[in-house]
């Protein structure tokens, strides 16, 4: 059920679901194997496809998704520096920052993009001397 409510079909549960996550990682005291493969659908919620070139279908969540992905962040660093899909989960990630940072600076409001530099900082926080190779793409997307 918390699957599908990430999907196009199930978008009028949204947000009581990317609370629930948020929730559900915040008070957990680990994050099971079953949570991080929900993980890349957040992304996906924002990022969409490669090819598309105005993001996801959950566009308007880029605050509630940076929670969730915060709260993996410190609770789970060392699955989040790993592999998954072929892909690392920072790796996504990085992905996921720049996209929301393109909508951010289309938007209204611009007040994502505050959102994403508390997702850098977690980051930076939580994985002390294990991304440093990753500081100068924080610097240049900070900068942009």
């Amino acid at each position: 059920m918390l699957m599908y409510s990430l999907t196009p079909d199930g978008l009028d549960a949204i947000e009581d679901s990317l609370d629930c996550i948020a929730m559900i990682l915040y008070h957990g005291k680990e994050v099971s194997h079953a949570m991080w493969k929900i993980f890349p659908q957040l992304l996906f919620l924002v990022c969409g496809n490669e090819d598309d070139p105005y993001g996801g279908y959950g566009r308007e969540y880029i605050s509630q998704i940076a929670v969730s992905i915060q709260n993996f962040i410190s609770k789970d660093p060392r699955t989040f520096l790993t592999v998954y899909e072929g892909e690392t989960f920072i790796a996504r990630t990085f992905r996921f920052i720049e996209r929301a940072l393109k909508i951010n600076s289309t938007s209204e409001h611009m007040r994502d993009g505050i959102v994403i530099m508390k997702v850098l900082m977690a980051m930076l926080e939580n994985l002390k001397g294990q991304i440093d190779e990753a500081i100068p793409h924080v610097l240049r997307v900070c900068l942009s």
